[in-house]
């Protein structure tokens, strides 16, 4: 830039972030004679991008009237804040990585977690499956454990039940879509199931249980 003022604004792009940048004021004291100059810098922000990871959540607990979720995203980066809408009419926000929320009713929640860095904001959609709001949980099913969690691909499904009775299994994927179902006679006493996963994408699943009294609901996470 060349001029005769006191002042002026350069806009620059294509510049780096995290970077130092060093630039001279020169005066012409006489023709050809630029010998009097001053250096500056400058350093960039960081300007990082985000990466949101993959963001899931776990079923806390089902009673009669609500259902207590935790959304988390712990392996996302480079975010300051976050906005998440839960897809009920209400919203959180704050600067951490988990966020609890209470649905009040069964059914298929879009929730939209938004995370915000110096200059740069991403978004990202999760499914959530709310069933079994209202019913009677079986006290049988009360210690039900899905282990490992979370698993590679295949899930292990331990319980014990009073009496013989009927058990239904349905897994579904955060898109709301089944992929799994399985009925079978469990007899009085302790039982244990097992369903492979590992042809499923990673992600969070929700593994229904259900017997004539009732269901229970939990979810794994699948990492390959």
């Amino acid at each position: 830039m060349m001029g005769t003022s006191t002042s002026a604004m350069a806009s620059m792009t294509g510049l780096q972030p995290v970077t130092t940048y060093n630039f001279d004021i020169a005066e012409v004291c006489s023709a050809g004679d630029t010998s009097l100059r001053m250096n500056y810098q400058f350093t960039t922000d960081s300007c990082s991008a985000i990466n949101v990871g993959n963001p899931n959540y776990n079923i806390d607990s089902i009673s009669a009237t609500f259902a207590d979720i935790t959304f988390a995203w712990a392996g996302a980066s480079g975010y300051t804040s976050y906005f998440i809408n839960f897809g009920d009419g209400t919203n959180g926000s704050g600067t951490g990585s988990t966020q609890t929320h209470t649905y009040s009713a069964n059914g298929q929640y879009t929730a939209v977690l938004k995370l915000y860095g110096d200059c740069d904001t991403t978004s990202q959609q999760i499914f959530v499956s709310i069933q079994g709001i209202g019913l009677e949980e079986h006290s049988d099913l009360s210690a039900l454990v899905v282990y490992p969690n979370p698993t590679q691909g295949l899930i292990s499904i331990h319980g014990s039940l009073d009496q013989a009775a009927p058990v239904g299994v349905r897994i579904v994927n955060y898109l709301g879509q089944v992929v799994s179902t399985d009925i079978f006679d469990a007899q009085a006493g302790g039982f244990e199931k097992t369903y492979d996963l590992s042809a499923a994408a990673s992600g969070t699943y929700v593994i229904e249980i259900e017997t004539p009294k009732g269901l229970l609901q939990k979810t794994v996470v699948v990492r390959h």
